[in-house]
């Protein structure tokens, strides 16, 4: 792994062994890349869990995290340690903030999670998440978002988010002003481990160098989306 990941998931066995992603390649990892480049921004991880992706965001940004679980916010306040860091418990479909407070907003692989919806409705959950998120998000500000793609052989079986219904979500909601990359194009997914692929050198800076490439827009093991509010 690259020293940066390897320290990421050092953070997880230390504070939430429990709670760690389970793939060393995740898109996820790529998403830090990008979240690490932020300055001077007002940001909210949605479904922040505990903490670990906020902890990696630079101290000159404002970060809020919001998650429905007690125990993980638990566990984010001693993740970040001193670092000034807002957690709310709450949830993702009502979020506790005015409308336009928001640069940037994280939502990393948290859209399934709106499945677990009570009254059994998914759709009309992950409808309100958007709406939500709309709401909250400035003018000119980011979404940046990650989920299992859920046609692909690795997670066809586990409810995940397909292709369609992520566009149908991004188009109600920032018009076309969106753009969805697949990330980690490697087939094979029951031979080719994550922990064995890791170990090969350079393996996590092809597929950063690939993340943007269109020819793996619809074969990635993951949906990696950057979305602008108009």
């Amino acid at each position: 792994m690259l020293p940066q990941n390897r320290a990421v998931k050092s953070k997880w066995m230390k504070y939430a062994p429990q709670y760690y992603w389970g793939d060393d390649l995740d898109v996820r990892y790529y998403l830090l890349e990008q979240l690490r480049q932020l300055h001077g921004k007002k940001i909210l991880d949605l479904g922040c869990g505990p903490g670990v992706i906020l902890s990696e965001i630079p101290e000159d940004n404002e970060r809020f995290g919001i998650d429905i679980s007690k125990e993980s916010l638990d566990f984010a306040k001693k993740v970040q340690g001193n670092e000034k860091t807002n957690f709310i418990l709450g949830t993702v479909t009502g979020l506790p903030f005015q409308a336009n407070s928001f640069d940037v907003l994280i939502c990393a692989n948290a859209v399934p999670g709106v499945d677990y919806a009570i009254d059994g409705n998914i759709e009309s959950r992950q409808e309100e998440m958007f709406s939500e998120i709309v709401r909250v998000l400035k003018k000119g500000g980011t979404l940046y978002l990650s989920t299992p793609n859920g046609a692909h052989p690795y997670f066809q079986k586990k409810s995940k988010m397909k292709m369609a219904r992520l566009e149908t979500l991004l188009k109600k909601f920032f018009g076309s002003n969106y753009e969805i990359f697949g990330y980690k194009p490697i087939p094979l997914p029951k031979i080719l481990r994550s922990k064995i692929l890791a170990k090969i050198p350079g393996v996590e800076r092809w597929l950063y160098s690939q993340a943007k490439n269109p020819r793996y827009k619809n074969s990635g093991w993951y949906f990696y989306v950057e979305a602008i509010k108009k």
